[in-house]
């Protein structure tokens, strides 16, 4: 009994230690280069003869044995692992059977599987291997327990030190840009010019302007309902037309739903930038249409345009690292949606020169229980 109790009390003392020297790594996010840092770190702390690090599809790191098949960037070799992804319990296999490696001659005979979380959802495992048959003991499993919920602490604190930072820089750029001179100077001269023809349109357009600005500056919660985002997009769609008559022609294509909640100024910039780039270079104009549906397991939004149009290698430079100085609005709202929800929910761009745009994303069914911000539209800036 002695012996368990200091191997157990040795075991969390490891895991404190490993979790410590992860912590810079893993408070970047779970990629290929945190992943493989973090693999070396337990292969040389800990007596395993192979270390792996999985997300949700492919493998991120493998540190030791079987670093000749098992390797970065491939799919998810076992189908031990492809056990643990699909059910999201650990798993201890004892014997190579049970690993069932898809590389016929894999000298890995033991391991012990465990999920990574972040915020109720599994992004991917963490894999102590062994070349024994049988070897995974008690203290084994409580280690890759414990260091796997240490790590999906890390992950989530990451994962909200990066929102913080982009609604920090959001709100900069509010601060700075969001309520957009240009914007406003060409709105009011535009309502100017109607207020003698028309004066009823300007004072409905007057409404518009308040009303666009007003939510931009508003506090209110991480999330709000569709509809409210919609009369926002409304709104400055409405002004834009005043401008802009005929040239700009849009469509609400929106099925009838309750209780969606998106985040605030989620559409709003995609429709800006389906105007600003895609419509108003072209002569003739064109037609953006916004569009909601119900799918399978929650809501597909669109933001679509006949206008100009791009090639793909701008929608990889538009949703990179680097923030694009003409298109930050795809970069912020590809990074909020996918912090929020996951890779899911990520931008699908669809684009072809001077044939028009798609955008749509993913929200998922019974999102949108979100704690009070500050500053939820002003924050959440082009």
């Amino acid at each position: 009994f002695m012996e368990q109790e200091k191997a157990g009390a040795y075991q969390a003392q490891l895991a404190l230690d490993i979790a410590a020297e992860t912590l810079p790594y893993l408070r970047q996010g779970l990629s290929e280069f945190s992943a493989y840092k973090t693999a070396k770190i337990i292969y040389q702390k800990a007596n395993y003869d192979a270390v792996s690090i999985t997300d949700d599809k492919k493998i991120l790191a493998h540190v030791g044995v079987g670093e000749d098949h098992h390797r970065t960037g491939i799919a998810v070799q076992t189908e031990a692992t492809r056990k643990v992804l699909s059910s999201g319990e650990f798993y201890v296999a004892s014997s190579r059977e049970d690993i069932e490696c898809d590389h016929e001659k894999c000298p890995l005979k033991a391991a012990v599987i465990v999920p990574l979380m972040e915020r109720d959802r599994m992004v991917g495992c963490l894999k102590l291997y062994r070349t024994r048959e049988n070897s995974i003991s008690s203290v084994d499993i409580r280690l890759a327990q414990g260091l796997a919920q240490l790590f999906s602490t890390q992950l989530e604190l990451s994962r909200m030190e990066r929102q913080a930072q982009l609604l920090a820089r959001a709100e900069l750029r509010a601060l700075q840009s969001q309520i957009n001179p240009h914007f406003l100077f060409n709105a009011l001269n535009t309502i100017i010019s109607i207020c003698r023809r028309d004066p009823e349109k300007a004072r409905a357009l007057l409404i518009h302007l308040g009303e666009f600005f007003r939510k931009n500056l508003s506090t209110g919660k991480e999330t709000v309902p569709l509809e409210q985002e919609i009369e926002h997009v409304k709104a400055y769609l409405a002004i834009e037309q005043a401008r802009f008559g005929d040239r700009l022609r849009v469509v609400y294509d929106l099925e009838p739903m309750s209780g969606v909640m998106v985040p605030p100024l989620i559409l709003q910039p995609l429709v800006e930038n389906a105007v600003k780039h895609g419509i108003f270079p072209k002569r003739e104009g064109g037609t953006v249409i916004i569009r909601a549906k119900k799918v399978e397991d929650g809501v597909e939004l669109t933001v679509s345009d006949d206008g100009m149009g791009f090639d793909e290698a701008r929608i990889r430079e538009f949703l990179n690292e680097e923030e694009p100085a003409d298109r930050i609005g795809l970069f912020n709202v590809n990074r909020r949606l996918e912090n929020l929800y996951g890779p899911r929910s990520r931008l699908k761009i669809m684009s072809k020169p001077m044939m028009g745009t798609v955008v749509r994303f993913f929200i998922p069914a019974g999102a949108g229980k979100g704690s009070e911000v500050d500053g939820a539209y002003g924050a959440f800036g082009r």
